[in-house]
């Protein structure tokens, strides 16, 4: 079983349209107003947290440091969570990872011309983020000749994946079902299923138990990535292609 079938061929719930309303690019441009609402400066730092680490890895790629990787990074966010930035976002020119990244380089081009600008703000954290942990994972990724944009767009593809993948473990663990989800999340990647005898005898379940527990684990794994991918889109008829350029990437990757 192809993981990308449960995911493109899940249809959209009009509770998942529902939510897809509350974290869309309508509430970015909620937030750009007098300090946002609760609710939306709530999605915003869920975006933050999904789109951090791929910026902060197209910083290290266009020159900066490690530390002043983390400053751009972190001085960006606090732009974009005061507002300053989401002003100037309108859904109507593209997807929001494009807009951020354009936003990025438009930022980092101003600090090349004033470097004091990386230390504005007297060193203040506007979201917390482990940036020992991202400057471990930017080291471990392979060179590349690729362009700094198509590595951004690889990163973000990884990343809702891992973003996802935690959610689903989080709703395992809520229900108490956390072996089911070790023994099986690695299961989720692999089209040929393989063997689930000895999973079966793990868990003390019937192997057709098994199967369905899978099947369970993989509609739930392509819903997340549905409801990740929809909080950047205005519009949910949209999701289908993200999901085909979120996996066109990611193979682009392992080319």
């Amino acid at each position: 079983m192809d993981p990308n079938d449960s995911v493109t061929n899940s249809s959209v719930s009009s509770s998942d349209r529902r939510r897809f309303a509350t974290t869309s690019w309508s509430l970015v441009g909620d937030a750009a107003g007098d300090g946002g609402s609760k609710v939306a400066r709530q999605a915003l730092q869920e975006l933050c947290q999904l789109y951090w680490y791929p910026l902060y890895s197209f910083s290290r790629r266009q020159g900066f440091d490690p530390t002043e990787a983390e400053d751009v990074t972190q001085g960006f966010f606090a732009q974009m969570l005061a507002g300053e930035l989401l002003a100037k976002a309108d859904a109507g020119r593209g997807r929001f990872r494009t807009f951020l990244l354009a936003a990025l380089t438009n930022y980092t081009a101003n600090i090349r011309r004033d470097r004091s600008a990386l230390k504005r703000g007297g060193g203040t954290k506007t979201l917390s983020l482990d940036y020992l942990d991202a400057e471990r994972r930017y080291c471990l990724e392979p060179a590349s000749n690729r362009e700094p944009q198509h590595v951004f767009e690889t990163q973000w593809a990884l990343e809702l994946l891992r973003v996802a993948l935690a959610a689903v473990r989080d709703q395992y663990e809520a229900m108490g079902k956390m072996a089911i989800f070790e023994a099986l999340s690695p299961r989720l990647t692999d089209p040929s299923e393989g063997p689930l005898a000895e999973i079966a005898q793990q868990l003390n379940m019937q192997v057709g138990a098994v199967k369905v527990a899978l099947l369970r684990l993989r509609e739930r794994y392509g819903q997340q990535i549905r409801l990740q991918i929809a909080k950047t889109l205005d519009d949910p008829s949209g999701v289908d292609d993200e999901i085909r350029e979120l996996f066109q990437a990611i193979s682009q990757n392992r080319l």
